[in-house]
This record gives C-alpha cells, sequence and structure tokens, in this order.
C-alpha cells in the first residue's frame, strides 16, 4: 500500500469523494491523524521531544541565509 498526502482545493472534494466512494472498499484506507497528534502532544508535555527556542531556530535559519549571499 502506498501512502501520499494532498491538497485540493473546496471545490473538488465532492468530486474527490465520489472517486473514493466508487473504488472498492479494501483499495483505500483512510486513517485518522488524532492519534498521531495526541502522540506528539504528550511527547512534547513530557519533555522528550527534542525543541528549539523560536529566536534561536530563526538566527540559524538567518546565519544560512547570510552565509550564502
Amino acid at each position: 500500500m502506498q501512502s501520499i498526502t494532498i491538497n485540493i482545493q473546496e471545490l473538488y472534494i465532492p468530486r474527490l469523494n465520489a472517486f473514493l466512494k466508487s473504488l472498492p472498499k479494501e483499495a483505500i484506507m483512510i486513517q485518522s491523524l488524532d492519534a498521531e497528534i495526541l502522540s506528539r502532544v504528550e511527547e512534547y508535555k513530557s519533555g522528550k521531544m527534542k525543541t528549539t527556542p523560536l529566536r534561536e531556530g530563526m538566527d540559524r535559519i538567518k546565519a544560512k541565509i547570510e552565509a550564502k549571499l
């Protein structure tokens, strides 16, 4: 099974839904991201997630851009 992410204009959502419903049930698997989001939130709250303060991150980005000039 392949996984993809697509961005679709709101206007075409009904056509996409109709297409998905036309496929056999075993052809696709739609997963909710709720479990993944909860897991990431818990990881962040517990302190296990490596984070970078905003200012530090922006300074690194700025330095990389300036080095290319």
